[in-house]
């Protein structure tokens, strides 16, 4: 079975009472995701240590809102969360997590795997806690929206007017909010001896042309420069006839060109 194939059966599955169970499911959905963000946690009853962890697509979320969810679960209600966990489970114990510890926040439970990774992709954050059979859904929406300014060089009367920044981070945002699918892949890597610029690659699973996203990555690891400072470096280099008066390689500073291009077996 294909990772595609892999991915919609694992869709179609509940959420587990066992946090590593739970956690590896993630995990095999979202692999090759650089963007992903997984913080553990453990709490402590009387009888044993348990596990949860927070996962959220960096960039999407406001991280404060995240920070506070956190400080209240694993801080300020530890000893009320362990107290509830030694005397009830299941759906139950989630319940009553929900209601007597996180009920200032905006949060509310799932028992599907495919709601989890929904609401992931849709900018919240997920918290998966040993012997619940939920999962625990906070809202924490927080990309950047007003900052963002219309592409210089590629400026429309219709559509979008969002253009790509300086910053990685916000840019593989912009994306992922046009393609909110847990086939989305994103792998990082450092280029320049001496700048490490982070470079990203971006495609769908699935879509493209077998072989295509190992190239894509040959070329850049093959790539020897002491600092990249503009996409043209890279360009330049991974191109496949750089004097050609035909482009073989597309540049753009909008995210819904580069979206379309994504759904259409393109690698970014």
């Amino acid at each position: 079975m294909n990772h595609p194939e892999k991915v919609k059966q694992i869709l179609k599955q509940q959420i587990n009472q066992s946090h590593d169970e739970t956690l590896s499911l993630f995990k095999e959905i979202f692999s090759h995701n650089d963007d992903l963000v997984y913080r553990e946690f453990v709490f402590h009853d009387r009888d044993k240590g348990f596990k949860g962890t927070c996962i959220y697509a960096d960039g999407l979320v406001n991280s404060l809102d995240v920070n506070a969810v956190l400080d209240l679960l694993v801080y300020r209600g530890n000893e009320l969360l362990s107290s509830i966990h030694e005397s009830v489970k299941g759906s139950e114990f989630a319940e009553k997590l929900k209601n007597e510890i996180l009920a200032k926040h905006n949060v509310k439970l799932t028992d599907t795997i495919a709601d989890a990774v929904d609401a992931i992709l849709s900018g919240d954050s997920l918290i998966i806690i040993d012997d619940s059979e939920k999962a625990f859904i906070a809202s924490t929406k927080g990309w950047k929206e007003r900052s963002v300014e219309d592409p210089a060089t590629e400026q429309v009367v219709r559509g979008p007017r969002d253009g790509f920044t300086e910053n990685i981070r916000t840019n593989t945002a912009l994306v992922r909010r046009r393609i909110r699918d847990p086939l989305f892949k994103l792998q990082g890597m450092k280029i320049g001896t001496k700048s490490k610029t982070d470079v990203n690659i971006a495609y769908l699973e699935g879509t493209v042309k077998e072989g295509l996203v190992e190239e894509v990555k040959n070329r850049l690891e093959q790539i020897e420069i002491d600092s990249v400072m503009d996409s043209g470096y890279i360009e330049e280099l991974i191109g496949d006839a750089p004097y050609s008066p035909f482009t073989t390689v597309l540049s753009t500073e909008r995210p819904d060109k580069v979206a379309s291009a994504m759904v259409v077996s393109k690698v970014l």
